[in-house]
C-alpha cells in the first residue's frame, strides 16, 4: 500500500508541520527529517494496533486503519494551519504543496543522504524480499529471519517516506480541487465555471441600466462564466491557448445551460487582447484561435463573439448573454466576485457528479477571529445550487 493509506505520510506531515510552526531548530540540519520520521513511526504503530484490535490484522483492517489516522493528522494540520499567525499559515501551505522554502540547503542535502542511505538498504534487502513474497515458511527453509526483514523494510521505507514529505510536502498531485477531481474521475474535458443567480443580479442590473433604459433580462437566470485556462500564470495564457479549448469550453457552457432550462442559451467569448486585438495590432490570438472556435460552433450552439472583456462583462450583466467564455481566471472572476462575492457559486463542469463551492477560498485569516468573523452565505448557496441541480438532473 502507498504510505498515505498505511498512515506515514499523514503522520510525517504533522511531525513536519509541527516542526515548520512550533521550531525544529535546536536539532539542527537534521530536525525537519529527523521530526516527521519520529511521527511517521507514531502513526505507523497506532495503525497497527487499532488493526490489530480483533487478533492478526487484516490487509483491510491495516488499510481502514491506516485511513483514519491520516484523515485524523490531516485534521490536525489544518487546525494548527487555521491558528497559526499569517506567516506561519502560508509556510507551512506551500511546503505542503511543494515548495522547498521552509528548510534551509543543509536541510535539503541531510534529507537527501538519508534517502539514499535508506534506499541503499533497501535495495541490499530486496533479494530477501523477494523470497518472503513465497511466505514466511517458505523462507524459515531458506535461512531467512522474516521478522527481521519486516521491520527493517518497514523502518526504511517510513524512513523514505517520510524524509520525502519533510522535503517537498504531502500532497502528490499538485492543483486544485478541480484539477484533482477532474483527474480523480478520469475526465479530460472539463472546466471551472462562476454562476451569479438571478436575485443577486437584479439589482446590479437595474443600476447599470438606469431607471429610463430597458433591460434585457427576458428569461434569464443569472449569468454563468466558465474559464479556458486556469490556474496558471497569465505569462503563459497565450501559449496554452487553442481553438480546441476555447470549442470545449463553449460546449461545456451550452451542455450547462441546457441542463439549466435556459431557453435562449446566448453565450458570449470574452478577446484575449485589449479592444479585441484592434485586428492583430495588439495580438492575433481572436484571429487566429479564439473566432475559428465561434466559427466552429455556430452551427449547434448560439455563440457570438469574440468580444471585448470590458464591454461583454456589462452587455452579460445587462441580460444580453447567458453564459460567458472567460480565456483565463481573473478575466471571469474579478466581475462575478466584484458583483457578487458571498453569493455567487462555483461550479465543476463535465464532471460525472455534481460539485459547488463558495467562490471564495478557505479564509484561514478569518478562523478564530471575533473581530472579523466569516460568514457562511456563499456556502449557503452552493448548497442551493447543488440542490437545485440534483433536482434537474432527476
Amino acid at each position: 500500500a502507498e504510505p498515505y493509506v498505511l498512515g506515514v505520510s499523514g503522520g510525517a506531515g504533522l511531525g513536519a508541520a509541527m516542526s515548520i510552526l512550533i521550531g525544529g531548530a535546536f536539532l539542527g540540519a537534521v530536525g525537519l527529517p529527523l521530526t516527521a520520521f519520529a511521527f511517521a513511526l507514531i502513526t505507523l504503530f497506532a495503525v497497527y494496533a487499532i488493526a490489530n484490535q480483533g487478533g492478526v490484522p487484516s490487509v483491510y483492517s491495516l488499510i481502514l486503519s491506516g485511513v483514519i489516522v491520516s484523515a485524523i493528522c490531516s485534521s490536525v494540520i489544518m487546525f494548527l494551519v487555521s491558528t497559526a499567525d499569517i506567516d506561519g499559515m502560508h509556510t507551512v501551505v506551500w511546503w505542503m504543496l511543494g515548495n522547498l522554502q521552509p528548510s534551509s540547503w543543509s536541510e535539503q542535502l541531510v534529507s537527501l543522504l538519508i534517502i539514499a542511505a535508506a534506499a541503499g538498504a533497501l535495495w541490499l534487502l530486496a533479494p530477501a524480499l523477494n523470497v518472503l513474497t513465497l511466505g514466511r515458511e517458505m523462507a524459515h527453509y531458506q535461512g531467512l529471519d522474516a521478522g527481521f526483514v519486516t521491520i527493517s523494510s518497514l523502518l526504511l521505507s517510513t524512513m523514505l517516506a517520510a524524509t520525502a514529505v519533510s522535503m517537498g510536502g504531502m500532497i502528490g498531485f499538485v492543483g486544485l480541487i478541480v484539477e484533482i477531481l477532474a483527474e480523480r474521475c478520469g475526465v479530460a474535458e472539463f472546466a471551472m465555471m462562476l454562476h451569479l443567480p438571478e436575485p443577486a443580479l437584479q439589482p446590479v442590473r437595474q443600476l447599470l441600466a438606469g431607471e429610463s433604459a430597458g433591460v434585457n433580462s427576458t428569461g434569464a437566470d443569472g449569468v454563468s462564466i466558465v474559464h479556458v485556462t486556469l490556474h496558471t500564470s497569465v505569462a503563459s495564457v497565450p501559449g496554452l491557448l487553442t481553438t480546441d479549448a476555447v470549442t470545449e469550453k463553449i460546449r461545456l457552457m451550452d451542455q450547462f445551460l441546457t441542463s439549466a432550462g435556459s431557453v435562449r442559451r446566448a453565450i458570449g467569448v470574452c478577446a484575449l487582447n485589449p479592444h479585441g486585438g484592434e485586428h492583430g495590432l495588439f495580438g492575433d490570438e481572436e484571429q487566429r484561435l479564439i473566432e475559428p472556435a465561434v466559427t466552429h460552433c455556430r452551427s449547434e450552439v448560439n455563440v457570438s463573439g469574440p468580444f471585448p472583456v470590458d464591454t461583454l462583462i456589462r452587455r452579460a450583466v445587462l441580460g444580453e448573454f447567458d453564459g460567458v467564455v472567460a480565456m483565463y481566471h481573473d478575466q471571469g472572476h474579478i466581475p462575478i466576485k466584484l458583483i457578487g462575492f458571498d453569493a455567487a457559486v462555483n461550479i465543476t463542469l463535465g464532471l460525472p457528479l455534481i460539485r459547488t463551492s463558495p467562490t471564495h477560498g478557505t479564509a484561514f485569516d478569518r478562523a478564530w477571529r471575533a473581530d472579523r468573523p466569516a460568514t457562511a452565505a456563499g456556502m449557503l448557496e452552493a448548497i442551493r445550487m447543488a440542490e437545485k441541480m440534483a433536482r434537474r438532473r432527476i
